[in-house]
């Protein structure tokens, strides 16, 4: 460190003596770790610079190797000791992937001055862990988490947040569900990847070790038991539980399509499993070690129901919380459910409801909202009050990533700290370079037939559009303007964009010139649509479409001048989406839902003869190569391909094919063996989750009239 020692900081309330390392607040000392007062200092120095991260660690931590979680840590501490909010920041900066920067107004005066006020004699200072401990087993204990020696009344307590990072290494989901917090609050599981692998892991809150949960490669929404000693969880399409003391998980049963869950227990529900499989679908229930599965509820498409999802325990009742998916433009609702007779009770608008410290907490957006619940008679009694808590959010999964426990632990992925975002790929065998564009939240890509532009959706804030780049000027220019505008498909002559948008309801399929002019209603149906590719000549569009009964189905409307006529070509009871059409119009790849696997099949587009099987250990977002001689797909962030010869009609054996990255996206580029991809986690992965103790004593009655929570988009039916 080089710090100026003949000067004194002073910012706000707070006066910084370089010489002494000695941090006052209003004239009294603040006791901090050696490794936070460096970071003070080296901010201090250079107010109004960015410092990246790596520069950083090397003037906090020189000649050591740390991880990332040290430096983030040790700026987490440092702000709870400022009082600066990390959303709207006084004092320090965050520069989303790059480092911080010091943005308040920097006064240096004569130390001699400072010397007049001798601070109070100093303490002992504690390292930033254990004295991060030692706080947190302190609001523990006040909140009544963490045993006491003797009864002593909780005082009440302005809230403690905490921030943790994943594993190093590892990513964090921009959405859920991927966190669940232990009914006693004391414990966190939470899921995270590296190159598109995924697992849980668990962390006790009163440590900073976290560990890898045996057995969960692959896992999906966890969830506790009521004694918080067991987690449920899907991998792939099965639903597994698993001991947090050791021990193999053990399979409870197939259940279609990875989605979410409640361990419940009563003196009725003894030991069951509320599931949802996935989308379009209502809850289920299932004894705890497994046996049949009976239908708890199911979506009443007259009542504008789309999917029944997210269950919640509420303790010591044979009901849970679930969210109803609207099935056209309005909220999404908030409702309990009798697990005795299905009686259900709609509670409010809102998505993700919760119960914990006598309230149900939901998401309105990205903001978390808490109504006073009564457990006993299972009824709100009184209005909503505002969390201060802003989350992420995603127009693409209506999952809020947050979960409370029944003490009132909160944990949550925050929503981002700027407006950063992440490059779009092109892969060409073994090599990767990134396209001039500029750096955003893109979603889907799509490559225009002549190559010179790309049909791009952008998440923004809480709404997505479809813009248009130009692949040589870097160029890009909104196409949309409302609602949500999801997955991009070119029309054959170039001259226009097909898309998905719900400004009239349900997701529909529009057509919309990129001169300019109105968007065309093309194919309206009472049940949501998605465009999933054109043949050559322009005249016949494949297409999904969802419905609660068949989920997933694959329809083509030819056009005969200004008439269209439609046909299934894939309409079973499984369900079948992310179709995609062979560049001589004779096959069409799609994704089905098989025994509890997703599994990419191929039949001829006139439908003559059975479909069949390519991959064989499954896939997803199967893609043809601009010269049909590859079928491509994803497993598990790994990219296959399977050779084609479409004159014989004949499919060789998958292999698996090194890009170097885990794309969440992948469609075909210019090349005949090249790829546009969009790496996995490019939405902003989050770099922390945070916790939240005393949460409830913040609360702030929402104001009346407040705007109602945004509509819960699909999950996309192709590339998101």
């Amino acid at each position: 460190m080089t710090a100026n020692r003949e000067v004194v900081y002073e910012f706000g309330s707070f006066r910084f003596d370089p010489l002494g390392q000695v941090l006052l607040d209003c004239g009294r000392e603040v006791t901090l770790p050696r490794r936070t007062v460096l970071v003070l200092e080296a901010l201090l120095e250079r107010p109004g610079q960015l410092i990246e991260r790596q520069r950083l660690e090397d003037l906090v931590w020189p000649d050591t190797a740390v991880g990332a979680a040290s430096l983030t840590e040790a700026v987490s501490h440092l702000r709870q000791v400022l009082r600066d909010d990390p959303k709207d920041p006084r004092f320090i900066q965050t520069v989303h992937r790059r480092g911080y920067r010091f943005v308040a107004e920097l006064s240096m005066v004569d130390p001699r001055v400072v010397a007049e006020s001798p601070p109070q004699k100093p303490r002992r200072a504690l390292g930033w862990r254990a004295a991060s401990a030692a706080a947190l087993v302190l609001a523990l204990a006040l909140i009544g988490l963490w045993p006491r020696s003797s009864p002593v009344e909780a005082p009440r307590l302005t809230p403690v947040r905490l921030e943790i990072e994943p594993p190093d290494g590892h990513e964090l989901p921009h959405c859920g569900p991927m966190l669940a917090v232990s009914p006693d609050g004391r414990s966190v599981v939470f899921g995270a990847h590296r190159e598109g692998r995924w697992r849980l892991f668990f962390r006790s809150l009163d440590n900073f070790e976290e560990h890898a949960i045996a057995g969960t490669e692959s896992a999906h929404g966890p969830f506790f038991s009521p004694d918080g000693k067991n987690i449920g969880f899907f991998a792939g399409s099965v639903l597994k539980t698993v001991r947090l003391d050791g021990g193999n998980p053990v399979v409870i049963a197939q259940v279609g399509l990875a989605g979410s869950g409640a361990w419940v227990t009563s003196e009725v529900g003894e030991g069951s499993i509320v599931f949802a499989e996935g989308f379009a679908s209502g809850l289920s229930v299932i004894p705890a070690g497994g046996g049949k599965i009976r239908v708890l509820t199911v979506p009443d498409p007259q009542q504008r129901e789309f999917a029944h999802l997210l269950p919640q325990a509420l303790p010591g009742r044979s009901a849970v919380l679930f969210t109803i998916m609207g099935g056209v433009l309005e909220p999404s609702r908030v409702a309990v459910v009798d697990l005795v007779d299905g009686r259900v009770e709609v509670l409010h608008e809102g998505s993700g409801g919760q119960f914990g410290a006598g309230h149900v907490l939901y998401a309105n957006g990205g903001v978390l909202e808490a109504a006073p619940f009564d457990l006993a008679n299972l009824a709100v009694t009184g209005p909503s009050s505002i969390v201060p808590e802003r989350i992420r959010t995603d127009p693409g999964n209506p999952v809020p990533n947050f979960s409370v426990s029944r003490a009132g632990t909160l944990v949550y992925v925050p929503e981002p700290d700027d407006d950063g975002g992440y490059r779009l790929m092109s892969l060409s065998g073994d090599s990767a370079r990134e396209l001039d564009l500029p750096t955003r939240r893109f979603r889907n890509v799509a490559l225009s037939p002549d190559g010179k532009r790309l049909a791009l959706t952008i998440l923004d804030g809480d709404r997505s559009d479809v813009w248009i780049g130009e692949v040589e000027s870097g160029e890009l220019f909104r196409l949309t303007t409302d609602a949500h505008n999801v997955e991009p498909l070119w029309t054959p002559d170039g001259g226009s964009v097909t898309y998905s948008s719900n400004r009239t309801g349900h997701f529909q399929i529009f057509v919309q010139s990129i001169d300019g002019g109105p968007a065309e209603h093309l194919l309206p149906s009472a049940s949501p649509r998605f465009p999933s590719a054109w043949t050559a000549d322009g005249s016949g569009l494949v297409f999904a479409q969802f419905n609660p009964i068949t989920r997933g189905d694959i329809g083509l409307a030819t056009r005969s001048g200004n008439e269209w006529s439609e046909r299934w070509l894939v309409h079973t009871p499984a369900r079948e989406m992310a179709a995609s059409l062979s560049p001589n119009d004779e096959w069409l790849a799609f994704e089905r839902a098989v025994d509890g696997r997703v599994q990419i099949f191929v039949q001829r587009l006139s439908a003559t003869g059975p479909s069949m099987l390519v991959s064989h250990r499954g896939g997803e977002r199967p893609r043809w190569t601009r010269d049909g001689g590859q079928l491509i797909y994803l497993r598990d962030g790994t990219l296959y391909a399977a050779d084609v010869d479409l004159e014989t009609s004949e499919f060789g054996a998958e292999r698996q094919i090194e890009i170097g990255i885990a794309p969440a996206v992948l469609v075909p580029g210019f090349g005949p063996d090249e790829f546009l991809a969009i790496p996995s986690g490019s939405d902003f992965p989050p770099s922390s989750f945070r916790v939240v103790l005393n949460w409830a004593d913040e609360l702030t009655l929402a104001p009346s009239g407040a705007s109602g929570p945004m509509p819960m988009a699909l999950f996309s039916a192709s590339d998101s």
